[in-house]
This record gives C-alpha cells, sequence and structure tokens, in this order.
C-alpha cells in the first residue's frame, strides 16, 4: 500500500519535527499541529491515513475532549497515542476510548513510523526497536529495566502484576516479556507456563527475573519453556544486549539420537562448551547453539576439529554479554576443550 497523509498532533515542536522528518522518510506526506482544536479542524477538512497524537489523559477534564478527537480520527485510519507513562493501566484505558495504539513518551520516532506502517498495511515490520512488556511490582527496579531499554528506542509497558500483564496480552501483544518470579498475585513461573499453554502467547519470547539464584527455580524456568533466565543483579546493560537475541528467537537444542556414540559424544562436548561460557545455563545455550549455528556446525556432532572452527563466533558472543577479562578467560577455558579432546596441547 502507498503512504498516504499522517496527522501529527503534540504541543512538542521536537517532537513533531522528529516524526514528521521519520515519516517523510518513509513517503508519508505529514500534518502537523500543535493542539487538539488544529487537530479537529484538520479531521473535519482532510482525510488521513493515520493519526499520531501526543495526549495527556491523566486531566478528567479534557478526557471528552480527546476521546471524542480519537474517535472521529478513526473513521479515517488508525490512531496511535502518545501516552506519558508507561503503566498498563493507563494503555488499557487510551485503548478502550477508542486508540489502535499506544506509545510511551520518550519515544523513538522511528518506533513510532513503524507502529503506525505496520498498522495501516498489516504486515510486520521486521527489526527493532521492540514493545517490551516489563511485569514487576518492585517500582525501582522496572523503572530503571524501563529506562535502560527506552534508551535503545524501545517501547515499555509496565506491569505490577499477573493480572495486569494478562489484561493487557489479552488486547496486545508484546514483543518480549521480561517476568519477575515473585508477583503479589501469581507465581511467575506458572504465568510463563499458562502463556506457554495458549495459543496466542506460545511463542512469546519470556525472560525470567529473579531476586534469587536457585536451583529448584532454575529447573521449574526451564520446565516451563521460558526463552531466557536472569538474576536481578545482572547488570542492566547486559540485559539491553539481551533483548534482541530474545525477540528474534533461538534454535532450539536438537534432539539428539542416545543410540548414536558420535551424537553423545558431540552433547557431552557442547554442556562442557555451555559450563566454560559463564553464562547461565538457558541462555548459555541458546547462545552457543547460535554461535555454532553462524559456523555451520551442528550441536550433535560437535568435535575438536568443528569447535575450533565456532571459535570467532563464540568469541563474538560473549564479548556481548560479558566484560572484556571475563571474555578472554572465557573463551581460552572453551579454546582449551579443543587441545584436550584431540590430545594437543
Amino acid at each position: 500500500m502507498t503512504p498516504g497523509g499522517v496527522l501529527v498532533l503534540d504541543e512538542s515542536l521536537a517532537i513533531r519535527s522528529d516524526l514528521g522528518e521519520a515519516f517523510e522518510r518513509r513517503g508519508y506526506k505529514v500534518h502537523s499541529v500543535r493542539d487538539s482544536e488544529a487537530a479537529r479542524r484538520a479531521v473535519s477538512r482532510e482525510h488521513f491515513q493515520a493519526s499520531v497524537f501526543g495526549l495527556n489523559w491523566a486531566t478528567s477534564s479534557s478526557r471528552a475532549a480527546h476521546r471524542e478527537l480519537v474517535r472521529d480520527a478513526s473513521r479515517n485510519g488508525p490512531v496511535v497515542v502518545l501516552a506519558d507513562d508507561a503503566n498498563v493501566q493507563t494503555r488499557l484505558s487510551v485503548m478502550r476510548e477508542g486508540a489502535t495504539d499506544v506509545v510511551s513518551k520518550p519515544c523513538s520516532s522511528g518506533y513510532v513510523v513503524k507502529r503506525v506502517h505496520e498498522t495501516v498495511n498489516t504486515a510486520r515490520v521486521p527489526g527493532g526497536p521492540y514493545r517490551i512488556l516489563v511485569v514487576d511490582d518492585s517500582a525501582t527496579y522496572s523503572n530503571a529495566v524501563s529506562n535502560a531499554l527506552v534508551k535503545d528506542g524501545h517501547d515499555v509497558v509496565l506491569a505490577a502484576s499477573g493480572k495486569e500483564a494478562e489484561d493487557y496480552l489479552a488486547i496486545q501483544k508484546p514483543d518480549a516479556l521480561f517476568l519477575d518470579v515473585f508477583l503479589p498475585d501469581v507465581d511467575g513461573i506458572d504465568l510463563a507456563r499458562r502463556l506457554r499453554a495458549a495459543s496466542a502467547t506460545q511463542r512469546l519470547p519470556i525472560l525470567l527475573l529473579t531476586g534469587r539464584e536457585s536451583t529448584s527455580v532454575r529447573a521449574r524456568a526451564a520446565e516451563a519453556n521460558v526463552s531466557d533466565f536472569a538474576a536481578k543483579n545482572t547488570p542492566i546493560d547486559e540485559l539491553r544486549a539481551r533483548v534482541h537475541a530474545l525477540v528474534v528467537g533461538r534454535p532450539a537444542m536438537p534432539r539428539l539420537d542416545p543410540a548414536d556414540p558420535s551424537s553423545a559424544r558431540g552433547e557431552q562436548l557442547f554442556d562442557r562448551v555451555v559450563a566454560e561460557s559463564g553464562l547461565s545455563q538457558v541462555l548459555g545455550r541458546s547462545t552457543m547453539l547460535l554461535a555454532l549455528k553462524r559456523a555451520d556446525v551442528e550441536a550433535g556432532s560437535l568435535d575438536p576439529v568443528s569447535l575450533r572452527r565456532a571459535l570467532p563466533q563464540i568469541e563474538q558472543i560473549l564479548t556481548t554479554f560479558l566484560p572484556a577479562a571475563d571474555s578472554r578467560s572465557r573463551i581460552a577455558a572453551i579454546r582449551s576443550l579443543t587441545r584436550e579432546s584431540d590430545g594437543t596441547r
């Protein structure tokens, strides 16, 4: 579908300018206004393919006027509202008033254009930024994660309970879910299990967060088939680095034939590589599988020669997740597996 006209409303000149440039780069014609009255006049005179409204829904006195503007604009095309906070209740409220979508400020203009383009063309635009639902009852922690993710242009939605998360997921699917294990109303792993059982969310990437390292928690998380696992003391920048890998997905560990001795040896060597990576079991397996895939190596047929061939890809991934000194020591340990396994020194 050929891009058409987009109406952009926001009192901030900087936001209007950034959005206008982003939409024009995509091929849309842009009409910008700074207040609701000007937007109302524009909607009455012209047909817009989509509208983007920066509206403050916190003021009850203006809510009726906002609702009317959104309703009128939505007769022509989708309406994306730029909300002043990331709280899930705000999003639900605005969408119940007729908005097609909600994006939190501060927001990436490129992401807003992506959301509009996907809605207008009913086709997913590949790549980031992404929409991430963070479910945690600690405002301090969730805001810290949100502030970090927003730096990368991601759109973050904050929920403080399992119920809020499920209410939101009932009407909209994010690109990924950061889920605390210990929530006030539900066990996070039980919630993850329910989401995996539901057709609408069975493929939703889930990063499980816990404040306490525990073998039993990790085992339950693996059983619930979460995509990744992280302790809450994991550096925020590491969580930022994991987002793209989480969303694009990792290949599942191949089912190996136990009757095949070479498969058994390959699996044993792969398990040792994961153990030496210094990453969590879930993240270590998925990232090492990705490294092997980039080197065109099958985990089930891993041997000293193919492991040596995959070392550059393994090193590249480890430097993404670990400090420089740690990544050097880990790659040295993995390199030693190639010498140990083939008898060289």
